[in-house]
C-alpha cells in the first residue's frame, strides 16, 4: 500500500472519512496513509452529549471520552495537535463528575492540547465553567482562528475577553446579566450571534453583515440610533425562537437586508402565518429560509416514510400561498426554503420555492448553508 500514489491515497482517504475507526486502522497499516488519515481524523473535534448537537465531526465523543483525547493531544504524540481545525466541547455537568485530582488533570490537558493546536480556525466551548473558558481563550496561540462560539455561564466578575490578537470574522456570545459586558472591537468581524444584550453591546461598534439573534419570551432590544444604523447594514438576518420572531418592529430598519432566516429551537409557540405574512414588509428580500432544530433530533429522523411525506405535503401547502404572494409583492425575490428533514443526515432536506420555477425542488443542506451561515 505504500507504493500507491499520493492522489489516490487521499482519493482513499476521502471515501473513508467517515468512519474514524477505518482511519485509525489505515494510521497503522501504511506509513504514506499516516498524515493523509491523521490529517482528515483530527480535523474536526466535537464533544457533547447530544448527538443531536453540534457540527457534523470526524471525531464525535461523549464527554466521559474527553479526558482521552486532551491526554492524547497533549501528551502522548503533541504533532496531533496540529490537524485539529474545528474543536467543538458542549458537554452537560457530568463533564466534571470526577474526582478533584483528574478534574485537575482534565483542565491542564485541554489547555494544553488547545495551546498545540497552532491551526485551529473554529473554537466552540460551552461549559459551566466560566473561568476554564476564559483561560482557554487567554492560552488559543492559533493566528488563523476564524470563528468563535463561547457561553460564560459562571463568570462571577467582570470580564476582558482576550480577543484582541485574533482575526476573528464570526463571534457568537454569550454572557451572565450580572456581569459587565466587555468592550469589544474587531475590525474583520463580519458575523455576529448572541441575546439581545449581546447585540446591544457590540453591533454599534461593529460593521457586521450578518447576524444571529437568539430570541427568549423576554428578549427586547432597545433600537438606539446606534442599532438603526447597525441593522441598516445588514445583509442577513437570522432569528431563533419558539415563541415569535416578530419581523416588524425592525423591518423599517432593514430595507438592505437580503437573506432573512427563521429558525425554532424547540416546541413552537410561533403563529407561523401570522409571522411570516410580515416578510412583504422587508422590500429588498431575495431569499428566505425557514428551518427547524427539532428536526435534528434522534426522533425525527428515526420516523416513517409516510410520516416524512405528510410533513412535506403540510409545509407544501402551507408555503405555497404566502410565497407566491411574495413573488408577486417583492420585486427582487428568488426563492424560499423549508426545511422538512434532518439536515445531517438526509440529501434532501428542504422544499424550495423559486421563482422561475412552476413548482417546488428539493434542496441539501450544504445549499441552504451556503446561503445563510447559521445551522
Amino acid at each position: 500500500m505504500d507504493n500507491l500514489a499520493v492522489e489516490l491515497i487521499e482519493e482513499i482517504v476521502s471515501h473513508l472519512k467517515s468512519d474514524s475507526v477505518v482511519l485509525h486502522s489505515l494510521c497503522l497499516c501504511s506509513k504514506r496513509l499516516l498524515p493523509i488519515s491523521l490529517r482528515t481524523l483530527y480535523r474536526d473535534i466535537i464533544i457533547t452529549d447530544l448527538d443531536s448537537e453540534g457540527p457534523p465531526g470526524r471525531i464525535r465523543l461523549e464527554p466521559c471520552r474527553a479526558s482521552q483525547v486532551f491526554t492524547t493531544l497533549a501528551r502522548l504524540n503533541t504533532s496531533l495537535a496540529r490537524y485539529v481545525r474545528n474543536f467543538y466541547l458542549a458537554p452537560s455537568g457530568s463533564f466534571w463528575s470526577v474526582s478533584k485530582h483528574n478534574r485537575s488533570n482534565v483542565r491542564e490537558d485541554f489547555i494544553a492540547s488547545l495551546k498545540l493546536m497552532v491551526n485551529l480556525k473554529h473554537l466552540s466551548i460551552h461549559i459551566s465553567d466560566g473561568e476554564m473558558t476564559w483561560n482557554a481563550l487567554r492560552c488559543c496561540t492559533s493566528n488563523q482562528l476564524e470563528s468563535l462560539s463561547v457561553s460564560l455561564f459562571s463568570m462571577c466578575r467582570d470580564v476582558e475577553l482576550p480577543l484582541g490578537q485574533h482575526r476573528l470574522k464570526q463571534l457568537q456570545l454569550r454572557i451572565p446579566s450580572y456581569a459587565a459586558f466587555p468592550y469589544i472591537q474587531l475590525s474583520h468581524l463580519a458575523v455576529v450571534g448572541g441575546d439581545a444584550r449581546t447585540i446591544e453591546h457590540i453591533l454599534p461598534n461593529t460593521s457586521i453583515s450578518s447576524l444571529f439573534w437568539t430570541r427568549s419570551s423576554g428578549d427586547f432590544i432597545t433600537l438606539t440610533p446606534a442599532l438603526i444604523h447597525g441593522f441598516n447594514n445588514l445583509h442577513t438576518l437570522c432569528i431563533e425562537s419558539s415563541y415569535y420572531w416578530n419581523i416588524k418592529f425592525l423591518a423599517p430598519h432593514l430595507q438592505r437586508l437580503r437573506v432573512l432566516h427563521f429558525t425554532r429551537d424547540g416546541e413552537c409557540f410561533v403563529n407561523f402565518k401570522a409571522e411570516l405574512d410580515d416578510v412583504p414588509l422587508l422590500r429588498g428580500l431575495h431569499t428566505f429560509i425557514y428551518s427547524d432544530q427539532n428536526k435534528y433530533k434522534l426522533g425525527y429522523f428515526s420516523m416513517s416514510e409516510r410520516a416524512r411525506a405528510k410533513n412535506l405535503k403540510a409545509i407544501k401547502i402551507d408555503a405555497k400561498p404566502l410565497v407566491l404572494e411574495w413573488f408577486r409583492q417583492l420585486p427582487c425575490f428568488q426563492a424560499a426554503y423549508f426545511q422538512v428533514g434532518n439536515a445531517l443526515r438526509e440529501e434532501r432536506s428542504f422544499l424550495v420555492w423559486e421563482q422561475d420555477r412552476r413548482c417546488y425542488r428539493m434542496a441539501e443542506g450544504s445549499e441552504v448553508w451556503n446561503i445563510s451561515p447559521w445551522r
